[in-house]
C-alpha cells in the first residue's frame, strides 16, 4: 500500500512540475523581457533606475508595431524610389512599450522566439508620443513601420499608398532636418542618401 502511495505521490509531483514547466515555457519572449526588465528594476539602486509606484505598476503594452531594417547604404545612395516603406527589409521583431499607466518608461523589443532588447526610458517616452501622432495618420498598427538609421529612430506611416516620416529629435539632428514635423518621404530618403555617401563602408 505504502509503495503504491508513493507511486502515485511521485507522478502527482511530476505531472505538477510539467505542468509548471509548460506555464513558463509558454510564456511570449516579450513577456520574458518585460519581466527581467522589471526585476531587474526592482533589484537596482532606487537611485539608478526610476521604480515604479507599487499603487501604478509597469505593465506591458497591449499594443505592438513591427521593427524593420534599411537597406545597407550603397543600395540606399542608388536608390530610385519614391517611398520609404521600400527602402525596408521586414524582419520578425516587434517593439511594445513598458507603460507606467499613460507614460513609456521603457521598450522591449522582442521576436516570437527571444527577447532582443529591453529598456530606453528616455527614448521611450519621445517614441510613444511619435506614436501616438502616426497611430492617429492609420488603422492598424502594422501600418506603422519602425527603424533605424544610424542608431536613430524613426517611424513611417502607410496609408492608401500615401507615407509620412515622423523623427526623433536625435534622427532630425543627423538628418539636418526640423524636429516635430511630419515629412514627405522624398525629403527624408535625399537626406539619407545625402549621409549614406559620407558614411564608411
Amino acid at each position: 500500500m505504502f509503495r503504491k502511495k508513493l507511486v502515485v505521490l511521485i507522478a502527482l509531483v511530476a505531472a505538477i512540475g510539467i505542468l509548471i514547466w509548460g506555464v513558463i515555457t509558454l510564456k511570449k519572449p516579450e513577456q520574458v523581457a518585460f519581466e527581467d526588465y522589471v526585476q531587474n528594476v526592482k533589484d537596482a539602486p532606487k537611485e539608478n533606475l526610476a521604480v515604479p509606484d507599487s499603487s501604478n505598476p509597469l505593465q506591458l503594452s497591449e499594443f505592438s508595431i513591427p521593427v524593420y531594417s534599411p537597406l545597407p547604404d550603397k543600395k540606399i545612395i542608388t536608390y530610385k524610389g519614391e517611398g520609404i516603406a521600400d527602402m525596408l527589409l521586414p524582419t520578425n521583431e516587434r517593439l511594445w512599450f513598458m507603460m507606467n499607466g499613460t507614460e513609456a518608461e521603457g521598450i522591449v523589443v522582442a521576436t516570437d522566439k527571444e527577447p532582443i532588447k529591453m529598456g530606453g526610458e528616455n527614448r521611450s517616452k519621445e517614441l510613444l508620443q511619435i506614436y501616438k501622432k502616426a497611430r492617429d495618420e492609420v488603422t492598424r498598427d502594422d501600418d506603422i513601420l519602425y527603424f533605424e538609421y544610424v542608431g536613430h529612430s524613426i517611424m513611417v506611416t502607410v496609408s492608401d499608398n500615401r507615407e509620412k516620416v515622423y523623427l526623433t529629435r536625435s534622427a532630425a539632428d543627423v538628418l539636418d532636418l526640423a524636429t516635430d514635423t511630419a515629412y514627405q518621404p522624398e525629403k527624408v530618403i535625399s537626406k539619407m542618401r545625402q549621409l549614406s555617401k559620407q558614411t564608411p563602408n
